[in-house]
């Protein structure tokens, strides 16, 4: 990274980075084992302040209610591209025209025979107007199988006749459209338009065919119908793509068969010749799930290759074609099972790159074109959950290619930012699946941040390597225990030998264990903990620090128990080896917990987040210097919650202590401001629904530490602090503007990149990925 020279750049950085040292937040007391320090931020508030921004995704949301597909197309020749969606629950389809500002605004929602399902675009009635096709089905015996085509009209962008309609005796998996003459270079898949009319393939699995629909006398009439007998066993139909395979100006079919009697689920053609359809030919066998789609010339030999996804198999296959045919099957491995892929040259270098959905991972991977045929390793950038179909959109105000996704409750958009990358958050890989935790430390003294994550489904603890410019690499993955019943609960980095490397504390609650993970001084060395690193405490240790509970400059353990409901402090003898005090009996059954000097006597006191027959409760407990604990007060607190954190929120010199709450009905979560002693006045503030993960951070330079929210429903909120204990103003103002992945639940801030700006990590528990969004904020000058 080049230094800047910039002055006004240069003081903001550097009264970023003294911002940074004093709001450091001390769950852990630090790897020296030191006192507790108050979070808080110094001087008088800046001049200039910086415009947040985490270089996030676009959400939008259309009414969706399941979204099984989505096109876009410019339908009212404005210029800008609209969007038409499938809602699949509610039975119906959403029109949206583009707007000048990147934005969509809703027209119609016109609703379907069915439950809409995909969605093709052509033009039915010959008039040079774009309409719309859509399958729709029966589910849980409402609805109705069949087609509905939206036609265009009178004017540009409406859709104001009734729909077409034809009633089929099986839903249909999917359909495409193409020009009824059979020929390349007429209908809407012209460059240029030349009157249709466009014809409907509709594939009916169930029945085993391909059907064929045309717009005849005003109605939809089946004009014939394929199917692969001639194979030997009748294949059903489950994706469908048009190509021109001879490049001979004949559109041709290509067609993913699934649940072929006695058979592995097959791709067959129907090539066509002087505009008939001819037998089936099988194309490749065994695969899984076919999804086909059309790749274009990949290779640039003038053939249009096929690309084939599988909905449950990890492997995509690409097949190139020549003057012989179909051959040299190329295979990609993206990890998971793939919903759509499109192969679109993003960074305009004449090599196209692969982009496809993985549907279980909440992502688009975007794999780099290195050469003909060739890529490079894979980009995850976060999407909403349960992404189904991917394609390239401009949005107005550059030529760069977007993309645009969409998912099963709403649509994405990874704004192009030049070079074949995306804004978005990007994801590392885990190792493992699940994950529940993230910490942001040190771990090798290179000057850069590391990551550990905790997976509950995975069951492992992963160390990532940072490389101080926001990239991570998976270093080493334990398993926690083999056991399915064991789901870990917190860690903290500490350097509790006091040899200058950090090291990592994990509880385990099925265990009753803590585990100290020693630092060999390398990340990709660590190893499992055996003998006096594994250390038995009370039952269920499920919240965890490490701080200095007696004064004698050696770090100490302090658990929360979740099955004795007792607070427990290990102290350290020296070396990192710890004896377990008796527990403290708390009363309530604690959630997490949080040390902190609260009442500056220069001893660490703890906060517990429990639960209790009355509801949930916040409880204080006093630490006397010499490892002992005392309650000292509680406050009910509405929700549950284990995230907490400290910060001097009004300035007073005293640490104030922001709680989450994981509930998604409700969006409240909590100040406790410090009244002096261990005395605290509990306010409400209001996020999105599910609070769950908090953090204090001045991000915007203004000298007044601000609470940022990941909530557990996918949304960061930040909330600006004034220095009184006041939130004036906040971001975003409506959800879906700053999106995160669904069931974030956890995340950490931290200055990967070097840049002295506070970036952001979070883990979601549906996904094996870090995903990591870089902070991007930008200089704005106060009047």
């Amino acid at each position: 990274m080049q230094p800047t020279t910039d002055p006004v750049t240069k003081r903001l950085r550097a009264a970023r980075l003294a911002t940074l040292l004093t709001a450091s937040v001390l769950a852990s007391c630090g790897g020296s084992g030191g006192k507790a320090r108050v979070p808080g931020v110094s001087g008088p508030p800046a001049a200039s302040t910086l415009s947040v921004d985490f270089g996030l995704r676009r959400d939008f949301d259309l009414g969706t209610g399941f979204l099984g597909d989505v096109l876009h197309v410019d339908l009212n020749a404005d210029g800008i591209e609209d969007l038409v969606e499938t809602n699949f629950l509610p039975g119906q389809i959403s029109i949206a025209l583009g707007q000048p500002d990147g934005t969509f605004l809703p027209i119609a929602t016109p609703s379907t025979l069915g439950k809409a399902w995909r969605l093709a675009k052509g033009d039915f009635d010959g008039d040079g107007m774009v309409d719309i096709a859509v399958a729709s089905h029966v589910y849980r015996g409402v609805g109705a199988s069949g087609l509905d085509v939206f036609l265009q009209g009178p004017t540009p962008g409406e859709f104001t006749q009734a729909p077409l309609r034809l009633t089929l005796a099986t839903n249909p998996t999917d359909l495409a459209a193409a020009p009824a003459s059979g020929l390349a270079g007429t209908g809407m898949g012209a460059p240029a338009l030349i009157a249709g009319p466009d014809e409907i393939f509709l594939c009916l699995r169930d029945v085993g065919e391909v059907a064929r629909v045309e717009l005849q006398g005003g109605a939809l009439v089946q004009t014939g119908s394929l199917e692969s007998s001639n194979l030997g066993e009748t294949g059903g139909p489950f994706s469908i793509a048009v190509v021109d395979l001879g490049s001979d100006g004949e559109l041709d079919l290509v067609v993913g068969e699934e649940r072929v009697p006695g058979q592995s689920d097959r791709v067959i053609s129907y090539p066509r010749t002087n505009g008939a359809f001819g037998p089936a030919q099988m194309v490749m066998a065994p695969l899984f799930r076919p999804i086909v789609d059309n790749a274009g010339d990949m290779d640039s030999n003038g053939f249009e290759d096929i690309a084939i996804a599988q909905l449950d198999s990890n492997g995509v296959f690409l097949l190139r074609a020549d003057a012989s045919g179909l051959s040299q099957a190329v295979l990609l491995d993206f990890g998971a099972p793939t919903t759509s892929l499109i192969f679109p040259d993003l960074d305009g270098d004449g090599y196209a790159e692969a982009v496809a959905t993985t549907l279980h991972q909440d992502s688009v991977q975007v794999l780099p074109g290195t050469g003909p045929m060739a890529w490079g390793e894979a980009v995850h950038y976060n999407v909403g959950p349960v992404p189904r179909a991917i394609d390239t959109i401009l949005l107005p105000g550059d030529a760069t290619p977007d993309l645009l996704c969409g998912n099963a409750q709403d649509l994405t958009v990874l704004v192009g930012i030049g070079n074949g990358e995306f804004r978005g958050a990007r994801g590392y890989d885990i190792g493992a699946p699940g994950a529940e935790s993230v910490l942001l430390a040190d771990l090798d003294n290179d000057g850069s941040l590391d990551a550990v994550t905790v997976s509950k489904e995975g069951r492992a603890i992963s160390f990532l390597r940072g490389d101080g410019q926001g990239e991570f690499l998976l270093e080493t993955t334990l398993p926690l225990i083999p056991s399915l019943s064991e789901v870990p609960a917190s860690a903290v980095a500490s350097d509790v030998d006091l040899d200058g490397d950090l090291d990592v504390v994990v509880s385990l609650p099925a265990l009753d264990e803590i585990r100290i993970y020693r630092n060999p001084g390398s990340i990709d060395s660590f190893s499992d903990p055996v003998g006096s690193d594994v250390i038995s405490v009370e039952g269920g240790p499920i919240g965890l620090a490490v701080c200095d509970m007696d004064g004698d400059l050696e770090p100490d353990v302090v658990v929360a128990n979740s099955t004795t409901d007792t607070v427990q402090v290990l102290l350290n003898q020296g070396g990192g080896l710890f004896a377990p005090q008796a527990g403290l009996l708390l009363g309530v059954t604690p959630q997490g917990l949080y040390a902190m000097d609260f009442d500056l006597d220069g001893d660490v006191d703890i906060a517990v987040m429990g639960a209790d027959n009355s509801g949930y409760q916040l409880v204080i407990l006093g630490g006397d210097g010499s490892g002992a604990l005392a309650i000292d007060e509680s406050h009910q607190i509405d929700g549950a919650g284990r995230s907490m954190v400290a910060g001097d929120f009004d300035e007073d010199g005293r640490p104030d202590l922001v709680v989450g709450q994981t509930s998604t009905h409700s969006s409240d979560f909590f100040l406790l401001m410090n009244e002096g002693g261990l005395s605290f006045n509990a306010l409400r503030l209001t996020a999105l629904p599910g609070p769950a993960n908090v953090m204090a951070e001045d991000l915007d330079s203004d000298g007044h530490l601000d609470a940022v929210v990941a909530t557990a429903g996918g949304e960061l909120v930040v909330l600006f602090g004034d220095g009184q204990g006041g939130f004036p103003s906040r971001l975003p103002q409506t959800a879906g503007e700053l999106p995160l992945g669904q069931s974030t639940v956890g995340a950490s801030l931290g200055d990967l990149d070097g840049d002295s700006l506070p970036d952001l990590v979070t883990v979601s528990a549906r996904t094996p990925f870090l995903w990591v969004a870089r902070n991007t904020s930008t200089l704005s000058v106060s009047e």
